[in-house]
């Protein structure tokens, strides 16, 4: 208000008006008659970005909020509005603004109490929520203000101003979720790392149902995860130029840390092409070179040269270039060391931990850059080393992209092969030529280490193996990871079905789990069965497209909505729980069996019987229940056969549906090759219109892939059934292994029961499948024993027998394996079958 209409207000209060309250009383005064209260609460002051912003906002809208001050002698304290103040007696030194400018001011009262006035007028202040900060920066966007002229006017960067308009782009049901405060500022910069919002809402729609939301961190990865860094080793080489000049797109991530991560390579195939490229003419080059051989590799593991022997070459000096890059980065590095000295006072002040926009930070920062600098440079140092054109042309290189540096080349690197090429230096004359250097001893010779010969050759170092039990037994199936963690979804949902039909079995199993709970103080480690009863996983993670996709072909989940359906579940609507017991108590002793088998059965862990580890009591109860998975399941184009490489597809088509098969279809495209196996064995098609001999649709109809059935071991696609066994060669040159006198029954048999619920029928198929398809399962699984019972006999001393079969399993002679039982007789009858 001003003064004309504060002597308004004395006119209308002459007349009979109510006088004005003291906080109508507003005049312009000069900003030179403002002087700082010591009433004023505020102590704290911004930071500099923060005046900054404020200073930013006076020049472009004004004040915007009145001050409030008291006239005391022939000046005016400021109460309230200490940090609008001090932004313009900035401004008035910046010669921005005149010294005499107005300023509109609240005039307290003698009654108003100043420390009440600035407490209230900082403390009822709401920060604005930044769901509704970034909206109102996307509609001055949409208004037609620029980005640069936003960030003047509110004192910011463009950056800041881009970040902003990257959150206001996200979709509207995360921004929701937001504003709901299901969602905090740190996952919306996760979310925003990509501007992609097909991305965001796919990693939104798997963690949005949830009782738990994962951290920012893993939101970052999930939405970047088809994305590379541009400081990864891949983009290094080839460079942003070329992957752009390719047709490759590159997007900011805008709420990363440090400048060099903030591209987002968004086509990685295009860069791995132009990456593969420039090896192989790197490889090239080398071979031009004289070098006999050079393996380029986009991936190479870290101890891969290992298995080579190595040239020792002759050490050079540093080049000109290395060396005064070198001494440039040591001078810096002591520079900086002597600036960090002298605010050691400084920094002893702060506790070791000065604010954010300490000098200090940045000179921290730039001494890590430079000692990654000097690695570097030390790295290309050991690596000038020179070679004979003799030691060249029996030796090669090995070249690869390190994951931050870039191209990697390994030289001097010889092939077991090429091992008595190497290049001898001459024998001194009267020495023993099979011990060079007079190394009599057997040790190595003078100047060289152990293993080194005196011409400069390091035979192979022995790789230590690091390799996981658990991927090896995967590897051993011929799965790859996905696809048997899949299959172990597939196989554990056709098992909770039939477990939860089965009491029995159920009771067994849980009363099994309890005791040990119960009585078993000292056993630990995973079970079969999750006895807090927790359900366990039926379908993956992934979008609700995804996981119907997986629905329609896992009939398991079938089986389990409806056993659900038969389940007597009224009691649970009782909400006091004494009453709930004994609603459910009240049930039939039938209904309670039903309800405890299908609870148990919905704790089942998932496995594949040759899973390292794989628990011998659930495949014990898998063989109870006596399943026929090839009638419920069949593997399909996209979910299996698709998955599989080509040379494992013949294998399997070799072993089951026989050699003539196979070797008509070696030489399909894979993607042919897995259409056919997929009719093939898939439940529709006669067998002469798919090629086949009736054995060997039979023996089709009769295939599930290693790992459903009981005690099925792991059975490599890429090595022959017997493993080395001459029957089993014989028996796979004949064809599949199904009785041909019976093959057309066994069809009819299989295909009846994958389309009929009548037990007895799927029974018969159960048994008719396993009577001739079924390879030998004479193997072992990564070194566990996991084998049916009968599989080991038992000579009375409590030892496996040894049959003089050097490829016998492991269980031979193996006094701790699993199934160490008595007799065949004494086995219960579900697993003397």
């Amino acid at each position: 208000m001003t003064t004309t209409a504060t002597a308004e207000a004395a006119a209308e209060t002459a007349a009979g008006a109510p006088p004005p309250h003291p906080s109508e009383i507003v005049r312009d005064l000069p900003l030179s008659a403002l002087t700082l209260s010591e009433r004023n609460v505020r102590t704290i002051d911004d930071t500099p970005a923060e005046l900054e912003s404020l200073k930013a906002s006076i020049l472009a809208h004004g004040l915007i909020e009145n001050l409030t001050v008291r006239p005391v002698d022939d000046r005016y304290k400021v109460i309230a509005g200490k940090r609008r103040f001090r932004a313009m007696r900035e401004l008035v030194d910046e010669n921005e603004i005149h010294p005499d400018m107005m300023v509109p001011c609240r005039i307290l009262d003698e009654s108003a109490n100043d420390t009440e006035i600035s407490l209230a007028e900082n403390e009822i202040r709401v920060a604005m929520h930044p769901i509704d900060q970034v909206s109102a920066f996307r509609r001055l966007t949409e208004e037609g203000i620029d980005r640069e002229k936003i960030a003047q006017r509110f004192g910011v960067s463009t950056r800041t101003v881009d970040q902003r308009l990257r959150l206001a782009g996200l979709p509207e049901e995360i921004l929701d979720a937001a504003r709901d405060d299901k969602l905090k500022l740190e996952h919306l910069h996760a979310f925003a790392a990509t501007a992609d919002q097909s991305r965001q809402l796919d990693v939104w729609s798997r963690i949005k149902d949830g009782s738990y939301h994962p951290g920012a961190h893993w939101i970052r990865t999930e939405v970047t995860r088809e994305s590379v860094r541009a400081d990864e080793g891949r983009a290094r080489f080839v460079g942003v130029d070329a992957y752009t000049a390719a047709g490759g797109r590159v997007e900011v991530d805008l709420f990363s840390d440090g400048e060099d991560d903030r591209a987002m390579l968004l086509d990685p195939h295009v860069l791995d092409k132009l990456a593969a490229d420039k090896l192989q003419q790197v490889a090239d080059d080398l071979t031009a070179q004289g070098w006999k051989w050079a393996e380029p590799h986009l991936e190479l593991d870290w101890d891969a040269a290992q298995q080579y022997g190595r040239l020792r070459g002759t050490p050079a000096e540093p080049t000109e270039q290395q060396a005064a890059e070198l001494k440039r980065v040591n001078e810096r590095v002591a520079e900086i060391d002597t600036r960090l000295e002298s605010m050691s006072a400084e920094l002893e002040e702060h506790g070791g931990d000065p604010p954010e926009d300490h000098p200090s930070w940045a000179l921290i920062g730039e001494r890590e850059q430079l000692e990654d600098e000097e690695n570097r440079i030390r790295i290309e140092i050991d690596q000038n080393v020179t070679y004979t054109p003799a030691q060249m042309a029996c030796a090669g290189c090995l070249v690869s992209i390190d994951g931050y540096n870039g191209l990697t080349v390994q030289t001097g690197l010889v092939r077991a092969a090429d091992a008595k090429d190497v290049p001898q230096p001459p024998q001194p004359a009267g020495e023993d030529p099979g011990h060079p250097g007079g190394d009599t001893a057997g040790g190595a010779p003078d100047g060289c280490t152990a293993g080194e010969s005196a011409g400069g050759y390091i035979p192979p170092t022995k790789r230590q193996s690091t390799k996981n039990p658990e991927t090896e037994a995967v590897r051993a199936a011929g799965l790859s990871n996905n696809l048997a963690e899949e299959m172990r979804l597939v196989r554990n949902a056709v098992v909770k079905g039939h477990l939860a039909n089965d009491f029995e079995a159920a009771f067994d199993l849980a009363a099994y789990e309890m005791s040990l709970s119960a009585f078993a103080a000292n056993v630990y480690g995973a079970r079969p069965l999750a006895m807090t009863l927790n359900g366990t996983a039926d379908r993956p993670m992934g979008s609700p497209e995804e996981r119907a996709a997986f629905e329609a072909a896992s009939p398991g989940i079938a089986l389990l909505e409806s056993n659900r359906e038969s389940l007597p579940l009224d009691w649970l609507a009782e909400k006091d729980p004494g009453r709930r017991f004994l609603a459910f108590t009240d049930l039939p002793l039938g209904d309670r069996q039903r309800l405890f088998a299908a609870a148990a059965a919905r704790a089942l862990n998932k496995q594949l019987s040759f899973d390292h580890g794989a628990h011998a009591e659930g495949e014990a109860t898998i063989a109870r229940l006596d399943i026929p998975f090839e009638a419920i399941w069949r593997p399909d184009l996209d979910r299996f056969w698709s998955q599989m490489r080509k040379g494992e597809m013949l294998a399997i088509a070799r072993r089951t549906l026989g050699p003539e098969w196979a070797a008509a279809h070696g030489k399909d495209k894979k993607d042919e090759l897995a259409n056919a196996m997929a009719a093939a064995f898939g439940r529709d098609g006669e067998a002469e219109s798919l090629g086949l001999s009736a054995a060997g649709r039979a023996a089709a109809l009769g295939w599930t892939p290693s790992g459903f059935r009981a005690f099925d071991p792991a059975r490599p696609p890429e090595e022959d059934a017997g493993n080395g066994n001459g029957d089993a060669r014989k028996s796979e040159a004949a064809g599949p292994e199904v009785d041909n006198g019976d093959a057309e029954e066994h069809a009819e048999t299989v295909a009846g029961a994958a389309t009929t619920t009548d037990t007895e029928s799927a029974d018969a198929a159960s048994e008719s499948s396993a009577g001739g398809t079924e390879p030998a399962t004479d193997d072992a699984v990564n070194g566990v024993v996991l084998q049916h019972p009968l599989a080991v006999a038992d000579d009375g001393d409590g030892m496996s027998e040894d049959n003089g079969d050097d490829n016998a399993g492991p269980c031979d002679g193996d006094a701790t394996t699993p199934f160490d039982h008595g007799p065949s007789d004494e086995l219960p009858p579900f697993l003397q079958k």
